[in-house]
């Protein structure tokens, strides 16, 4: 219990060490691409819906930073394939995201909102909040040290690794409020691709990304 209490000061930590800075506010309803040519290293970024409800989104590539935390409010969504978010990334509200690649600090779920993690180097600290729910997809998982059975589980609160999807190492300590229902983790079933099969996904991921963008 004690751990998990150090976690969760850990995760408060970082996100009061960055509440100082700048933040950059992205609320006009369109896709954001956050690459080398276009990043935040120095700012904190909040995405939020535009006037009138419609939702803002934000697409990190390689060489993309964001040097505080990102945060998706309302019904924003982000999609994570690259570059780095030097803060916490924290999912609220009704926002969706997937994690594909790049770095983070942390994470942190709340509200309704849906997270995917395929891959990328997700930190070492996750806290699932109210009724979120959390999508993991990989394989050989533990829960403290104990083989994790694939399916979902409710208020999750542990050590948690395993292998995600692109082959990433994934050692995370999950930290989960009590809420009725309580938030959700599935952890889903998905062999590590081939070398040569997995940069042909992550080319397929990118080009499906910008035809929704189209």
């Amino acid at each position: 219990m004690q751990k998990y209490f150090i976690m969760l000061l850990a995760t408060v930590a970082v996100l009061c060490c960055v509440s100082a800075q700048a933040v950059v506010v992205l609320d006009d309803g369109v896709v954001h691409i956050i690459n080398a040519g276009n990043n935040y290293p120095a700012d904190a970024v909040d995405v939020k819906n535009a006037f009138g409800g419609f939702p803002t989104s934000v697409a990190i590539y390689s060489g993309g930073i964001i040097g505080g935390n990102l945060r998706l409010l309302e019904n924003s969504s982000g999609d994570i394939f690259g570059g780095s978010i030097t803060g916490t990334f924290s999912v609220n509200d009704d926002a969706t995201a997937s994690i594909y690649g790049g770095s983070m600090a942390a994470i942190s779920i709340n509200g309704v909102a849906t997270l995917n993690v395929y891959g990328g180097s997700v930190g070492t600290a996750l806290t699932t909040i109210w009724q979120s729910v959390t999508n993991i997809y990989g394989n050989s998982f533990t829960l403290d040290g104990n083989p994790a059975a694939y399916g979902s589980y409710m208020s999750m609160d542990g050590n948690l690794a395993g292998t995600l999807s692109d082959g990433s190492a994934l050692n995370v300590t999950v930290v989960s409020t009590m809420n009725f229902p309580g938030p959700v983790v599935n952890l889903i079933e998905m062999p590590v691709p081939e070398p040569g099969l997995a940069s042909l996904l992550g080319v397929g991921a990118l080009t499906l990304y910008r035809r929704k963008r189209g």
